[in-house]
């Protein structure tokens, strides 16, 4: 199957780890939607990485600082992020 440049597959622990209690029977209602919640958290942050940044500066209580904003303020919409199917390779130690 070809890659998709649209589509992001997240392979982190955290993801793999959340998915896992997410899929097992002994996960609770409230358990399950809190689990929802935290998988979209950390799949927004996979989805957003190469967002374009800019430099602007700020006012600090202390003083002037450079620092970094997004440069778009509208949001792509075409591009999905789906965690792995099977999760992250295991590392063979």
């Amino acid at each position: 199957m070809a890659a998709d440049s649209r589509v992001t597959v997240v392979e982190h622990p955290l993801v793999s780890t959340k998915l896992t209690h997410l899929r097992s029977v002994k996960t609770g209602a409230k358990q399950f939607r809190e689990l929802v919640k935290e998988l979209a958290m950390l799949m927004a942050y996979e989805a957003t990485r190469g967002f374009q940044l800019k430099e602007t500066v700020v006012q600090t209580p202390v003083a002037e600082a450079r620092t970094l904003e997004l440069a778009a303020r509208r949001w792509p919409s075409s591009r999905s992020c789906v965690p792995a199917r099977d999760g992250p390779k295991a590392s063979s130690s």
